[in-house]
C-alpha cells in the first residue's frame, strides 16, 4: 500500500498489480484537531504567514525562511512555531528581536496550532 496525501494523479505510479494506491488529500495523516476543523478559507492575497518546520528543525529552515520573508513587503505578520527540540533558539531570538510583526510560539498543542492556522 502506498499512501501519499499530495494531490497527484495515481497513474504516475508504476506499481505491482497487488499494490493499493491511496493518493490525494483524503488520505492525509492528520490528528483529529486538524481533520475536524471545518473552517477553511482560501485567500488570493495574504499578509500573514505561519512558519513551522516541525519540533526540531535540524537544518534550521526556520531562520533561513524568516530571513527571506523579512524582505517581502506584502507580509505584515509572521507567526513562527517551534518545538522544544529546536536547537537554534539563540540565532532565532537574535533575528526576531525588536520585530513587532513577528510572533514566536513554542511547544503549542494541536488545538492552538489549528487556531493559528485559521
Amino acid at each position: 500500500m502506498v499512501i501519499n496525501h499530495a494531490p497527484i494523479n495515481s497513474k504516475l505510479y508504476r506499481t505491482q498489480l497487488y499494490t493499493k494506491l491511496l493518493v490525494g488529500i483524503n488520505y492525509s495523516l492528520l490528528r483529529g484537531e486538524f481533520s475536524r476543523s471545518n473552517k477553511r478559507i482560501v485567500k488570493k492575497q495574504f499578509s500573514s504567514v505561519m512558519v513551522c518546520f516541525g519540533g526540531a528543525d535540524f537544518y534550521n529552515m526556520t531562520v533561513k525562511t524568516i530571513k527571506s520573508m523579512l524582505n517581502i513587503s506584502l507580509i505584515d505578520n509572521i507567526n513562527i512555531i517551534i518545538g522544544e527540540k529546536y536547537l537554534h533558539i539563540q540565532e532565532l531570538d537574535k533575528l526576531i528581536e525588536n520585530k513587532a510583526q513577528i510572533s514566536l510560539y513554542q511547544n503549542i498543542d494541536a488545538g492552538e496550532m489549528v487556531s493559528l492556522m485559521q
